[in-house]
């Protein structure tokens, strides 16, 4: 199964199913982790040189960002 037809079914389940609020916090924490590892195009900050996390902003050079993990992707596949 491909990390985005996962997420589409947590926000599936989050939309019509009765949860406790601790479920509901849960799903919400995995559908985050699952979205972090579909690989998301690097960025370009207007005035620095450098390629940036699409979704932190922060500077990257390696498979994943540093910072908030999101597993990050160079040329467009």
């Amino acid at each position: 199964m491909e990390s985005k037809e996962v997420v589409e079914i947590i926000q599936a389940g989050l939309a019509w199913a009765n949860w406790t609020e601790n479920q509901r916090e849960a799903f919400i924490i995995a559908g985050e982790a699952v979205r972090k590892q579909i690989p998301q195009r690097v960025i370009k900050i207007e005035g620095i040189s450098s390629q940036a996390c699409p979704t932190c902003k922060s500077s990257v050079n390696g498979k994943y960002c540093s910072f908030c993990g999101q597993k990050l992707r160079y040329r467009s596949t």
